[in-house]
């Protein structure tokens, strides 16, 4: 495992505590309370591989993708510059994103990666997919 290349996060800091950053082809969720800077994170990350050369994928289930980009200018990202060449959204409203996180999601991502293109996806809330279903297995099979 150690000739594995991790991936940077893009955060400052964080990669140094995590020995260089996430393992490739993890999952990772950020947990926190309302205002913790969870979307921030997610910015970030996702920006830090368009840098790297990597496709970013945003679904949203609550703002809007203006209002995520909007909120990234304030934080100095310009994720316009990238919209639809390297970073993608997909705004899921209403009851549908259940079953986009269960079947379409995985068939999308797998098609990047069939063709080898590195993909980051940001999935931000959780919240809603968590509360999908009450059974903790269905939550985790989800996540």
């Amino acid at each position: 495992m150690a000739d594995v290349q991790k991936v940077p996060s893009g955060i400052p800091g964080l990669d140094d505590l995590i020995e260089g950053g996430f393992w490739p082809k993890s999952t990772v969720v950020i947990l926190g309370s309302s205002g913790t800077g969870k979307s921030t994170f997610a910015i970030q990350f996702l920006m830090e591989g368009i840098e790297q050369g990597e496709q970013a994928l945003y679904v949203t289930l609550e703002e809007p993708p203006e209002q995520i980009m909007r909120e990234a200018d304030l934080m100095g990202f310009d994720m316009r510059k990238y919209y639809e060449k390297s970073l993608f959204f997909i705004h899921l409203k209403g009851r549908n994103f259940k079953k986009m996180i269960e079947e379409q999601l995985p068939q999308l991502v797998k098609a990047r990666a069939d063709y080898n293109i590195a993909t980051r996806v940001v999935i931000d809330p959780m919240t809603p997919v968590i509360w999908a279903t009450a059974e903790k297995l269905e939550q985790r099979e989800l996540i």
